[in-house]
């Protein structure tokens, strides 16, 4: 059987591939909020406000489209 790639499969790739690439905004995140310092934290959190609000986007994209 040959598998076809759709539209939704680039998606998916694309969408994984955007969270490999931005995993380490999680990493430096949990470091921050393991730290003593909260301001550390918060400032991160809103530098990379952005990039946590397209991983959230990326996550549910990928949820809707493998469970099809």
């Amino acid at each position: 059987m040959e598998y076809k790639r759709t539209a939704a499969d680039d998606i998916v790739f694309a969408d994984k591939l955007y969270l490999a690439k931005t995993d380490y905004v999680v990493l430096k995140l949990f470091e921050a909020m393991m730290s003593s310092d909260e301001t550390v934290f918060a400032t991160l959190k809103t530098h990379y406000a952005d990039v946590i609000e397209k991983r959230r986007a990326a996550r549910e994209e990928i949820d809707k489209f493998s469970n099809k």
